[in-house]
């Protein structure tokens, strides 16, 4: 599977996640899930070796072909946030990835 990871703004409560598609009608992934932290260090090892244990805050979302697909769940209001990793399965292509929130 593929993987990404984003740092977010430092501290945000999470309102949204937009997930999409749109132009991918035949090689999009057939699903996905997100995980997220909050971590202090700015290491890139660090970051890289800690993210397949941070928390899920989706798993096993269903994708489908050139959509919009809108997260939203009570953890991503609640915890701190300044790191999410986006994996899709298998593979395929995603044309955009937003993350809408505010500083707690």
């Amino acid at each position: 599977h593929d993987w990404l990871i984003l740092n977010t703004i430092d501290g945000i409560g999470i309102d949204k996640i937009e997930i999409s598609t749109h132009h991918f009608k035949g090689n999009f992934p057939s699903h996905c899930s997100l995980q997220a932290t909050f971590l202090s260090s700015k290491n890139s090892k660090k970051i890289f070796s800690s993210s397949n244990k941070w928390k899920y805050l989706l798993k096993n979302m269903k994708l489908s072909a050139n959509k919009t697909h809108v997260v939203k769940n009570s953890l991503m209001k609640k915890e701190k946030i300044n790191h999410i990793r986006i994996n899709i399965f298998p593979d395929g292509g995603i044309s955009r990835f937003r993350i809408f929130g505010k500083k707690i």
